[in-house]
């Protein structure tokens, strides 16, 4: 990988910084340097501004309202927003939310849930991550039963962990069909069922949301299944291939 900067990336690093200068406010930087939280409004408006200003869907394909930024691009990005303390963790839902649903998603499910994430009015999170599985996320246990009338998925388990949990208006969460058919879901905030833990005291990345999510029967739609059934591997790894990526340039 070639980090020696060109001029190009010098003037892109200067147009981020002044970017967070102009639209991020040192008080709530400051309250999240003390261990404190960013609120949801602070969150939303930031979005809105990323969006604005064209930053914010930065690996999206470009038909899709993406900027199409190169791999630098994105490092340099990743870089300066965790050195200002902006909410760095925030546009993961775009990040590892929205491109699974374009690359997997059917039209009908591009429709209902791409523009509200690609503009920012709407938070994403990705839930994987279990209390009994982390690296090995195929071992998951929460599970999903097709109801009689197929109109349904039941879907029952536990995810830990998520980030962006207590803010997110639409997640997708991997689950087990029939117990060892592993999938994906979206699902809404306000589905029936599910139950969104306290908020996780960390060690660091302390200004996002992160929090369990509980699943007790929550019915989830059938044409929310997001691809094939058995195929959340696929959607599981393309999504945290990109996070990955982005948590490195950002921890550096």
């Amino acid at each position: 990988m070639n980090l020696n900067y060109t001029e190009a990336d010098n003037k892109f690093r200067k147009e981020i910084k002044d970017f967070i200068k102009d639209n991020l406010s040192q008080e709530a930087q400051k309250r999240v340097f003390n261990g404190g939280k960013y609120t949801k409004d602070e969150i939303i408006k930031w979005q809105k501004a990323l969006f604005r200003e064209g930053f914010f869907a930065n690996n999206w394909p470009k038909e899709y309202g993406g900027c199409e930024w190169t791999p630098m691009q994105r490092y340099i990005f990743d870089q300066e927003t965790a050195l200002s303390n902006t909410p760095e963790i925030i546009p993961f839902g775009v990040t590892m939310v929205g491109p699974v649903i374009i690359e997997f998603g059917t039209d009908n499910q591009k429709e209902r849930f791409l523009p509200d994430l690609l503009s920012g009015k709407k938070i994403a999170a990705y839930g994987l991550t279990e209390p009994s599985s982390g690296s090995d996320a195929l071992s998951a246990k929460t599970h999903a039963q097709l109801s009689k009338d197929k109109k349904f998925y039941i879907l029952n388990g536990e995810k830990q962990f998520i980030s962006n949990g207590g803010w997110a208006d639409v997640f997708t969460i991997l689950a087990q069909i029939d117990k060892n058919k592993f999938s994906a879901f979206i699902v809404e905030k306000n589905t029936e069922g599910l139950t969104v833990g306290s908020e996780e005291k960390k060690m660091g990345v302390k200004g996002s949301s992160t929090t369990s999510l509980k699943f007790n029967d929550a019915k989830i739609p059938s044409e929310n299944l997001l691809y094939k059934v058995g195929k959340g591997a696929e959607i599981a790894f393309s999504a945290l291939n990109i996070g990955r990526y982005k948590l490195a340039a950002a921890t550096v």
